[in-house]
């Protein structure tokens, strides 16, 4: 499985969820985020600058995209056979072309390109919570700031320099 945009508060969450159901993880981010991806469980980093995981043919099963910048025709290429693609951040011209260009690859080619539909229930959510209690997944926090230092560290999130959640604290 290959998580784009893997250095952020969702995934983070997405390494240890992948890791936990035994998934062999690579995870995209900054070069300077590779270290925070192994220890959060990633078997292998490839750094976004130096390298661009859609060249890498028929290599994935799975592709889940946070910060999508790529067309379905190239993110496709990366998949084995019957592989998923699944955009849940990212450009808002390539989220609209997902239904309709991500459907006619899977006609041609029997792979997934979509969008990333998570259901919501209150099972799903006590599932989640379940693991995250059980020590199962660790949610990554990258820090915890007072009320007043939010706007920084929006602006860090924006930028994205985090590592993980950051936890606004509310007294």
């Amino acid at each position: 499985m290959l998580i784009n945009g893997a250095g952020g508060a969702g995934g983070a969450f997405l390494i240890g969820l992948a890791r936990h159901r035994g998934a062999e993880v690579t995870a995209v981010d900054h070069g300077d985020k590779a270290e925070h991806l192994r220890r959060l469980g990633a078997d292998r980093t490839i750094a976004f600058e130096d390298e661009d995981w859609a060249t890498h043919r028929h290599r994935y099963d799975r592709v889940v995209d946070l910060v999508a910048s790529r067309t379905p025709w190239r993110v496709h290429r990366a998949l084995r056979p019957r592989g998923r693609y699944q955009m849940v951040g990212g450009r808002t011209d390539l989220l609209l072309a997902m239904p309709t260009i991500g459907t006619l690859i899977g006609l041609a080619t029997g792979k997934h390109v979509g969008v990333l539909m998570v259901p919501q229930s209150a099972t799903a959510l006590a599932e989640v919570t379940g693991l995250v209690t059980d020590g199962a997944v660790v949610p990554g926090v990258d820090s915890v700031v007072r009320l007043q230092d939010a706007p920084a560290a929006f602006a860090r999130l924006a930028a994205g320099d985090n590592r993980g959640k950051i936890v606004v604290e509310v007294r």
